[in-house]
């Protein structure tokens, strides 16, 4: 079971009672349109919580952690988003992130402060050489998440995505974990990433 604290956030483990709380944000209407996806089973999603709990630290594969609230007393122990890291069984030492927020999250700096914290924990934890994020390249929200983290901009793939009847392209950026390291912010607080609203 994984547990990283920031100042305002915890990222764990998910276990089985954060079912509701994942699918409230997994289905919500307008993300999935935006993706393309079909809403998530409950019996598929109860699965694969538990099966999150089960995957040892240097595991291949998606790594999820929940994201939770720590001072907002009307959420406490629900979570409101995840972060994660998947990486390939031939590929131990690159990683690829990702997070997703309800709406109700957003806007406030939460998905950079739990990225962020995901990129300490992959460098400094799991050792990882090597992190990327992709999006699509109408993303701009996403976009400046990798770009305050300190990634940068690697490539932009044409047509790279097929979301319905549609290609996308999509933009990737990457980081090294000796980049990491060199970072003079790296251990900085966090409070910077807050919204100014």
């Amino acid at each position: 079971m994984i547990r990283i604290e920031t100042e305002r956030l915890i990222l764990r483990t998910p276990t089985e009672a954060d079912l509701d709380a994942y699918l409230a944000y997994r289905n919500e209407p307008a993300a999935l349109l935006a993706q393309h996806l079909e809403p998530a089973d409950r019996q598929e999603a109860r699965a694969f919580l538990l099966a999150q709990q089960e995957l040892s630290e240097d595991a291949a594969g998606w790594r999820m952690l929940g994201i939770e609230q720590k001072h907002r007393s009307d959420a406490k122990g629900r979570i409101v988003g995840e972060v994660g890291v998947f990486v390939e069984a031939n590929k131990p030492d690159e990683g690829n992130v990702g997070w997703w927020l309800h709406s109700e999250a957003r806007g406030r700096g939460l998905a950079t402060e739990a990225a962020f914290a995901l990129l300490g924990w992959c460098f400094d934890a799991r050792r990882l050489h090597r992190v990327t994020s992709a999006c699509l390249a109408d993303n701009a929200g996403s976009l400046r998440i990798m770009q305050r983290l300190g990634m940068r901009i690697e490539s932009r793939m044409q047509e790279s995505r097929k979301l319905g009847d549609e290609w996308h392209d999509e933009i990737e950026c990457a980081m090294l974990s000796r980049e990491w390291n060199e970072r003079s912010d790296c251990s900085r607080s966090l409070a910077e990433f807050r919204s100014p609203n």
